[in-house]
């Protein structure tokens, strides 16, 4: 179903329950008669190559002093990993938000043209929309030394065009936010919860109430997988304020009540990272940008669900299409520089000249690998560099030191890393 016209949430809303209400419905088959897959990946944070002058020197100021996302590589970066998908062919694609750089439309656009071929080839496509797809924060087109306002995507503009990516296949909806319910088998349901729409991190009243009244409406014995930009768990003590859904506790009670729950499926955070609670776990799917551009595959069936986090294959989609772009066929070598870059000025900015006990030298050296296996979810044996974190922590003082004691910490509670989830 195509809207062609711009259409305001409340007429959208009616037509497309009109349009329901003619369709015959179908139940699909059980998890008993057919498992379900799905590739999930998070912070594309795509922007289209009309808005980024590779020769402009604003630009490659801009990201190489950013938060390690590889933004002037995102286009092939985004083409590899979905030849992947393509390649994979799972039952779905699922992106959990902050699908661009800042909201551009013309980047929502280049985007949308790409998962129109994930669907073509009969991978269906859902997504949720990000704080940086709504024009939250101002997007622009970098050319020489100049950065020129574009034209940004607002909630009611992203929830026509993406209509295709999510509505078109939902039993029910929320019609003042981007969420929705699909039903892709007869005992299994994805919720997809949207708290940026409305602004703020924050999922409406409104929302919730049709929160409330779609868990009240489905059968007790199914079982339901979430999905959210912002995470409801948290990951790290440290960031609890912007990295998590504003009313986390209220949508987490809502969810409480409903007894098939399993899984939320997250972002945002840009790391790697599993957080397990009574009632709920949540898998945190590292940035699709940020160096080693990791997504997850996940298989659902009668007996359970596992999820393996693996890295996009850039060098290879490089050389198999005759590109010669050297940072590409030698991507795990520069990537890797480029995210120990990232970690190198955090080092800095975070301490700057602190006298750790230790030159400031073993200092850093020492802080690199935590900061990537903590990124990257990879496991890390901490052994070799322990006397020097017990260095650096004792010296650094208690503001200070916290952030890499919550790496530590982490790293020390799994230290098989957050790479692979299974529940059976």
């Amino acid at each position: 179903m195509n809207l062609q016209h711009f259409l305001p949430y409340s007429l959208l809303f009616l037509l497309l329950s009109s349009c329901e209400a003619k369709q015959e419905v179908s139940i699909p088959p059980s998890l008993i008669e057919q498992s379900y897959s799905f590739v999930v990946a998070s912070d594309l944070h795509y922007l289209s190559p009309s808005l980024a002058d590779p020769n402009s020197s604003y630009f490659h100021q801009v990201i190489n002093n950013a938060d390690g996302k590889m933004t002037d590589y995102c286009d092939p970066i985004t083409d590899a990993f979905l030849a992947e998908v393509i390649k994979k062919k799972p039952d779905a694609l699922i992106l959990t938000g902050d699908l661009t750089w800042n909201g551009a439309k013309a980047s929502h656009e280049d985007l949308m043209n790409k998962l129109k071929a994930v669907e073509e080839a009969g991978i269906n496509v859902f997504v949720i929309p990000g704080n940086h797809d709504l024009g939250a924060y101002q997007p622009a087109r970098f050319s020489g030394d100049t950065a020129y306002v574009v034209e940004a995507a607002n909630a009611d503009w992203f929830r026509e065009q993406y209509q295709d990516f999510g509505l078109d296949q939902a039993q029910s909806f929320a019609d003042d936010s981007y969420s929705y319910l699909v039903r892709p088998r007869e005992d299994l349901y994805l919720l997809f919860l949207d708290a940026n729409s409305p602004g703020g991190r924050y999922v409406s009243q409104k929302t919730m109430s049709w929160l409330r009244s779609t868990l009240s409406s489905l059968p007790q014995n199914a079982r339901l997988l979430t999905f959210t930009h912002q995470n409801l768990l948290v990951h790290n003590a440290r960031f609890t304020g912007s990295t998590m859904v504003a009313n986390a506790d209220q949508v987490l009670e809502a969810l409480d009540a409903f007894p098939g729950k399993e899984v939320n499926f997250a972002g945002h955070l840009h790391i790697q990272n599993i957080a397990t609670s009574s009632s709920l776990d949540e898998i945190d799917t590292s940035s699709l940008s940020v160096y080693p551009c990791l997504y997850g595959t996940t298989s659902i069936t009668s007996e359970g669900l596992s999820y393996q986090a693996q890295e996009t294959n850039v060098a290879t989609y490089a050389k198999d299409r005759g590109l010669t772009d050297k940072n590409l066929l030698s991507f795990a070598t520069y990537g890797r520089a480029f995210f120990d870059d990232y970690s190198s000025r955090s080092f800095d900015r975070l301490w700057g000249e602190t006298d750790f006990g230790i030159d400031s030298k073993t200092a850093k050296e020492t802080f690199l690998p935590l900061h990537y296996a903590y990124f990257s979810g990879n496991p890390l044996d901490l052994a070799p560099y322990q006397d020097n974190v017990n260095q650096m922590i004792a010296h650094a003082g208690n503001e200070k030191a916290a952030y890499l004691e919550s790496i530590v910490t982490d790293l020390q509670k799994h230290p098989a890393g957050h790479l692979t989830y299974s529940a059976l």
